[in-house]
């Protein structure tokens, strides 16, 4: 997992999650990988992704539910939505101030 200088493992793999929910990967209802699924394929502590889940569901773009696994939340469509009107919003001054 690539680290920039300075940047704690947990922070990288929450941002490369919420990426990954941002970007639709992973859409409301879809179940995350598990933590032994991050740990592996991430090349981390236990305690790291637990970090990382813990702090994306305070955030919340996941919800974990005991016994039955992770799962992305509403939430984070309304936050992916949210993101695209930010980006569309100077184009549609400019759009509109041409009137």
């Amino acid at each position: 997992m690539g680290k920039n200088k300075g940047e704690m493992k947990y922070h990288t793999l929450k941002e490369s999650l919420k990426n990954d929910i941002l970007s639709g990967v992973y859409q409301p209802g879809d179940k995350m990988p598990s933590e032994n699924q991050l740990v592996q394929e991430y090349d981390l502590s236990r305690h790291t992704v637990r970090k990382a889940l813990s702090i994306l569901e305070e955030e919340g773009y996941i919800i974990a539910v005991h016994g039955k696994g992770t799962f992305c939340t509403e939430r984070a469509l309304h936050k992916r939505n949210q993101r695209t009107l930010q980006w569309l919003q100077p184009i549609f001054l400019i759009i509109y101030s041409l009137d």
